[in-house]
């Protein structure tokens, strides 16, 4: 699924992930969390809002934030 959605292979998304959660920049965590508690861990949505303790229209905003950026990373 995650492959054919982003068109690149899950060792590159994992790559990008680590950069993510290397960052200083709480907001780029954020989205590179989501992103793993998602598509590694397999969590719900629902899940993953509890789990960082943010609301569901927070949850709503980092998705979209990430795959836009994600989207934009790897179009080269």
């Amino acid at each position: 699924y995650f492959e054919d959605r982003y068109a690149t292979t899950f060792e590159d998304f994992l790559n990008l992930l680590a950069d993510g959660q290397a960052s200083d920049d709480e907001t780029l965590h954020q989205r590179a969390a989501v992103l793993r508690l998602r598509y590694v861990d397999g969590l719900t949505w629902q899940q993953i809002a509890l789990d960082l303790a943010i609301t569901d229209e927070r949850l709503t905003k980092l998705r979209q934030q990430a795959s836009t950026d994600l989207k934009m990373k790897l179009v080269r």
